[in-house]
């Protein structure tokens, strides 16, 4: 029987990851998450589910800077071997498999061979920012917005260029060992896109998300130029978003700034189904300011390992200089003792040793001839 995975790397989603699981379990056959040093209730939501029976892998990964198409490339490949899914579906935290009149698996089938699938994004707009009240806020709550301006989409891998390819920053693309992209076969079936929820949520994403992606160290001109404008936006607001913020927010999200922004929703269309319901709602909440401490302490780590790293490469320097003094030092000596009459004495009597040993290894050869 032919198997799907999911694949997804997440932090601190407290507030939408029971529904993501739930929601997206409907068309995948397993879901594999790397928890990425989490500090709210998103590994606690996660055991609960597992404990319900949901067929779900818990990774975990403490890398700061949140390389996401490195590890979630090195996950693909490991869920490759250990699970032999026929393709496997990148998904973040706010995406949502939404078919749209074919059924995911068939048209799975339908994606060319040496080619990956498309999921095109349709982004939703909260109706108001009082998530954490309703119990099944992703069903109430939100509406696809009516316009995607600038069109974004996440890859479906077929298993058998998990092994060759890499995913972009994003999980947008994929690429091959040349870092070409692979050609793309868009699918019906849509990914309802959550980005925004709550003022809690959307600052605290936009401000770290920000600084996280600055410290990327292999990041693209172009990546992520979302986090600096929605940072900015919320130092602007003085940290707090009001309703009609939000839906800004949502409208403008992932288009380009050039691009006119359609402000419509519609109505009709919903995430998942009106029995969506949050079990864990003590899990779920956001606290941002310990949100925050919590960053500040994980960058306060980083920083003092990066600082004893960077004394340990010194010392080592340092030490690598001293050798090759010491090194320096005694070849001028040696260089000095050849040329004085006992070095030359020396010398002679250890060419002549050499020769003599040459002579009885020859005569030894000679002899086991004969």
């Amino acid at each position: 029987m032919r198997k799907t995975a999911s694949v997804s790397m997440v932090k601190d989603e407290c507030d939408i990851i029971e529904l993501f699981v739930r929601i997206n379990l409907r068309f995948v056959d397993r879901m594999f998450i790397i928890d990425n040093r989490s500090t709210d209730g998103t590994v606690a939501i996660i055991k609960r589910l597992q404990e319900e029976g949901c067929p779900v892998t818990l990774w975990h990964d403490d890398n700061v800077d949140f390389q996401q198409g490195l590890t979630t490339t090195t996950a693909a490949r490991k869920i490759v071997d250990e699970y032999d899914p026929d393709w496997i579906i990148p998904l973040d935290a706010d995406e949502f498999l939404t078919e749209n009149g074919q059924k995911l698996l068939a048209e799975l089938e339908d994606i060319p061979d040496q080619q990956c699938g498309i999921l095109q994004w349709r982004t939703f707009v909260p109706l108001s920012g009082d998530y954490a009240s309703f119990e099944n806020p992703l069903w109430h709550n939100f509406r696809q917005r009516k316009v995607e301006t600038f069109q974004l989409s996440k890859v479906v891998i077929p298993a058998n260029l998990a092994k060759t390819s890499k995913l972009t920053t994003g999980n947008h693309h994929l690429t091959n060992s040349d870092n070409q992209r692979i050609p793309e076969f868009t699918l019906s079936t849509t990914l309802a896109h959550v980005p925004v929820r709550s003022s809690e949520q959307i600052v605290a994403k936009s401000i770290i998300g920000n600084i996280k992606h600055q410290i990327t160290w292999n990041r693209h001109e172009g990546d992520g130029f979302h986090w600096g404008i929605m940072a900015q936006l919320a130092k602007t607001s003085n940290y707090r978003f009001d309703d009609l913020q939000l839906q800004e927010i949502a409208f403008a999200y992932s288009q380009k700034p050039d691009r006119e922004i359609i402000r419509e929703f519609d109505a009709e269309k919903r995430i998942g189904s009106e029995n969506d319901r949050i079990r864990y709602p003590e899990l779920s909440g956001i606290h941002i300011l310990e949100r925050f401490d919590n960053f500040i302490q994980e960058l306060c780590g980083a920083l003092q390992q990066n600082q004893l790293q960077s004394q340990i490469a010194k010392s080592f320097a340092y030490e690598t200089e001293k050798l090759q003094e010491t090194i320096e030092i005694q070849e001028k000596e040696l260089r000095f003792f050849r040329k004085t009459a006992l070095g030359k004495a020396v010398g002679y009597l250890t060419r002549k040793a050499y020769r003599l040993r040459q002579t009885g290894k020859q005569c030894r050869k000679e002899n086991a001839h004969d």
